[in-house]
């Protein structure tokens, strides 16, 4: 899939690999890269590419899901909208953030080890 900036492409593959295997081109400023889909400073360091191949590509919908399982446990605890106080380690680029502080959060955290993470998070 192209965007105004890189392009994905993904490798026809007959084998099955491991999680930390599991590579992908991208073409980026004129070249072409082979990145493991684990190496995320990499992904993180050209915007969008993150959200353009997990989410488009793959289909990730962690966000939502994690957000809507806390909003079932709150209503649970029957207090939905408590003043919402959340910690996010391992925020990476901020996606559940983004959801979160639609969930009327009174407070987000984000921590991630990786720098390329808050500057992904910052875009």
């Amino acid at each position: 899939m192209a965007t105004s900036d890189y392009e994905i492409i993904l490798p026809n593959m007959d084998e099955q690999l491991d999680q930390n295997e599991e590579w992908f081109l991208v073409k980026h400023e004129g070249q072409l890269k082979k990145v493991r889909s684990q190496d995320y400073d990499e992904i993180f360091n050209i915007p969008g590419l993150y959200e353009e191949f997990y989410c488009k590509h793959l289909g990730c919908q962690s966000p939502n899901v994690v957000c809507e399982l806390l909003n079932e446990e709150m209503e649970k605890e029957g207090e939905p909208d408590a003043g919402l106080r959340v910690f996010d380690f391992g925020a990476g680029n901020g996606m559940v953030g983004e959801v979160i502080r639609d969930m009327d959060c009174e407070l987000l955290v984000g921590v991630d080890i990786l720098p390329e993470a808050r500057e992904a998070a910052e875009r």
